[in-house]
């Protein structure tokens, strides 16, 4: 195969892959040089290259991950792929490359640049020399050390005490006495017989590549910050302090090795960045299901028991609507801190899982993680919506539905006798099942109405983003009370209207005759009645309490059952009837 058509690309860990530089051609990363048979431009058995790192791929003194693909280029295709683990070295002659760091040790940020793979700085290892008057040479560190080597004694400061000045290579001048005095006064310290001066400048920037702090360091044989021949590595306090704020930072920093007063640098470090994380951080989320029941798991780390953060985990249905909101605070006491909670849902589809961590004294969160899980129903998860048809199924066996039509002729015919509303005040409403996650059962109903301004609570429990102060109002008497625990917990396995309200501790006999005075008939309205005698306590005859006088002696809030809520929304045509014809 002829030498023109061979490729030879490589990659270094796992970096970009570079192309070498053909046969007898220089001035990339990598080029090859043959063995074997050199005499003609053809790759034949017994033929082989060294692949020479030209660019300082792999750092002197370090291993690297070598990988080699051999092409065809005539043909398009690889020939030959292989790796190989190989211990950089620096070619002769190599100007090496800049490393850089960045820590966040103490209270200030600290930057780190490194010369690696070779040095573009000139090693002599001779201090400079003096040359006398008579053109004879001595050591610099003879100068100005009390002795005269030079026959004039201009090697010594003046002996009768007059001044005598050192010039410096930019012209400036200094007293005498601060010739090898071991501290370079001069800019690029040939008062100290440096020959090569080097300045070292690292700049630190923040995310956006605003410069925030800059230092330098200087590199010669003598007097410097650094020597050439024993430092390949330089650290410097920023000065600027390390973050502090909740949360992921990033700060960047680059670096520029020049010959002192030189108009363009040896060599530079391009701007890297690095991410420094403050206070605790989510360190793993799990969520999954089975069948309608979401599993929740949220780990929180805090190394260095920082606290002050507050870690919320929401968990959103398909319709994006909160299912479930659980909160822990992240108080400092512990390096770790878990959540573990599962909730069972009425639908399968997809459910999203947000876990947020908020700073205290903060309003937005510094960090937020979002997962989500596609959730389907299972064999076993049937029985919740077959729980909700029995519910209506014991509403409709009550003969409710009659009553209704009766009662929805009779509103007809009172409301066209009734002033109407100037305007209609809403324009759409809603009502919605309460369901209870603990009993699987439906406990409640709300009615919600709204218009231009809102939405608004009609009938129901207080709700988060609806109003209370709905512009038009019902008159509502609730009608159970301090059973409604017991009448919770029956719910779970309701079958019937007896099953669904605790009748002997609900006085129902006031929506029959509510009813009635509506001009409804009830008499197909199966719902069971009272005696209505007062409750009592004796053990003679422990009859139990009514709802209202039960609520009243123990100041308990009423609980609102499915049925009473539905006749309560059935009278508020007849309530709004009442009160327009009192008002005529």
């Amino acid at each position: 195969m002829n030498w023109a058509a061979v490729g030879v690309r490589i990659s270094v860990d796992g970096g970009a892959p570079v192309m070498c530089s053909a046969l007898g051609t220089t001035g990339d990363m990598c080029t090859l040089v043959e063995f074997g048979d050199t005499s003609d431009q053809v790759w034949s058995v017994g033929d082989g290259v060294t692949i020479m790192d030209d660019g300082d791929l792999c750092p002197s003194g370090e291993w690297c991950y070598i990988e080699i693909t051999i092409m065809d280029n005539s043909m398009g295709k690889v020939i030959a792929y292989t790796g190989v683990y190989v211990e950089g070295f620096s070619p002769e002659g190599s100007t090496g490359k800049l490393t850089g760091d960045m820590h966040a040790w103490g209270e200030t940020m600290t930057v780190q640049t490194s010369l690696v793979g070779g040095t573009p700085m000139e090693e002599t290892g001779d201090w400079a020399e003096f040359t006398c008057n008579d053109g004879t040479t001595i050591d610099w560190m003879q100068v100005n050390d009390g002795s005269n080597e030079c026959m004039d004694g201009e090697d010594e400061a003046n002996s009768d005490g007059s001044e005598k000045l050192f010039t410096c290579n930019d012209g400036s001048t200094i007293d005498w006495s601060g010739v090898n005095d071991y501290t370079a006064d001069c800019t690029t310290a040939e008062d100290e017989g440096v020959q090569h001066h080097y300045t070292l400048q690292m700049t630190l920037y923040d995310e956006s590549g605003n410069p925030l702090a800059s230092s330098e360091e200087t590199i010669c044989e003598r007097g410097c910050d650094g020597n050439q021949e024993w430092t390949s590595f330089w650290s410097e306090d920023s000065g600027i302090s390390t973050p502090s704020t909740y949360g992921e930072t990033t700060m960047c920093m680059s670096a520029m090795l020049s010959e002192t007063g030189a108009a363009s640098p040896l060599l530079e470090l391009d701007m890297m960045c690095d991410s420094f994380w403050v206070g605790p951080s989510i360190q793993w989320t799990d969520f999954w299901s089975d069948g309608l029941e979401v599993y929740t798991g949220v780990g929180v780390g805090d190394w260095e028991e920082n606290g002050g953060a507050t870690m919320t985990a929401t968990l959103f249905d398909p319709s994006l609507n909160v299912v479930s909101t659980y909160t822990m605070a992240i108080d400092g006491s512990s390096e770790s801190y878990e959540l573990d909670e599962d909730t069972s849902v009425l639908e399968a589809g997809e459910y999203c899982l947000t876990v947020e961590l908020l700073a205290d004294g903060e309003s937005t969160p510094y960090i937020s993680e979002t997962s989500c899980e596609t959730v389907e129903a299972n064999d076993g998860a049937g029985d919740v919506s077959e729980r909700v048809e029995t519910v209506f199924s014991a509403i409709a066996e009550s003969g409710l539905e009659e009553v209704l039509e009766q009662f929805g002729m009779n509103l007809e015919d009172r409301l066209e006798t009734v002033e109407p509303f100037e305007e209609f005040p809403y324009n759409d409403g809603r009502w919605a099942p309460l369901w209870s996650n603990e009993h699987a059962a439906m406990v409640g109903v709300g009615v919600y109405v709204m218009n231009d301004d809102g939405a608004y609570t009609m009938a129901g429990p207080d709700t988060q983003g609806y109003m209370d102060d709905a512009p038009a109002k019902l008159s509502i008497r609730y009608l159970t009370g301090v059973a409604a625990n017991t009448a919770t917990n029956g719910m779970e396995e309701a079958t019937t209207i007896e099953d669904i309200v605790d009748v002997e501790n609900h006085d129902l006999d006031d929506i029959a005759e509510d009813l009635a005075e509506a001009g409804v008939d009830v008499s197909d309205l199966n719902l069971p009645s009272n005696d209505g005698s007062e409750g009592t306590t004796n053990d003679d005859n422990p009859t139990p309490p009514t709802a209202a006088e039960a609520a009243e002696d123990a100041g308990l809030l009423p609980f609102l059952s499915p049925i009473s809520m539905i006749a309560v929304i059935t009278l508020a045509g007849v309530v709004a009837g009442s009160r327009r014809e009192d008002e005529e």
